[in-house]
């Protein structure tokens, strides 16, 4: 969860300052230790490790968004 100028939870720390509801899910090939997934959960965000496909996607959007399964249309 490294990126040029902030990492991960500091991106989340800034986007819940601007809206403390906001849905966060974290996408990376790297898979993150207990810890940062911690603080991702404490943060109401989710992870997905890389490679996934789209009904992966699907259904993790959904339950972040509490949307019944195959409420989605093509899932």
């Amino acid at each position: 969860l490294h990126m040029p100028d902030m990492d991960g939870v500091q991106l989340a720390d800034a986007l819940l300052a601007r809206d403390p509801d906001v849905k966060l899910l974290f996408v990376s090939g790297a898979e993150p230790d207990e810890t940062q997934l911690q603080e991702l959960r404490d943060r109401n965000g989710g992870f997905l490790a890389k490679p996934f496909d789209e009904f992966v996607l699907l259904d993790r959007v959904g339950v972040m968004l509490r949307i019944p399964p195959g409420a989605i249309q093509g899932h």
